[in-house]
């Protein structure tokens, strides 16, 4: 057994560093949402394992969507991601579902 350290390919942009976000494999894409950086974040990004490399699609987060950190997120089906929860500001607990369709 051993670790490898993965590097993305040099001319990959990259996510801010980041505490208490949420991600899960879809395929050969790691997925990975908001969490904190200097304030919540609300934002999303999809890592290549095969390539490498990562990529942030343009997502319509729209109003209802709100920055947030400790999470879950989880795929439903081979397009989908649904994110459940977490918390925003001063630890204000969210109840919130979304779905994401990546196709």
């Amino acid at each position: 057994m051993f670790v490898e350290k993965i590097k993305p390919a040099q001319n990959s942009p990259a996510p801010s560093p980041r505490t208490y976000h949420a991600s899960c494999l879809m395929s050969r894409y790691l997925i990975t949402i908001g969490g904190e950086s200097n304030a919540d974040l609300k934002d999303f990004w999809a890592f290549d394992l095969e390539e490498k490399y990562w990529y942030k699609p343009e997502i319509d987060f729209r109003d209802y969507y709100s920055a947030k950190r400790f999470h879950t997120i989880n795929p439903i089906t081979e397009t989908q991601v649904v994110s459940f929860g977490g918390c925003h500001s001063e630890y204000v607990h969210l109840n919130e579902m979304h779905i994401f369709d990546l196709s």
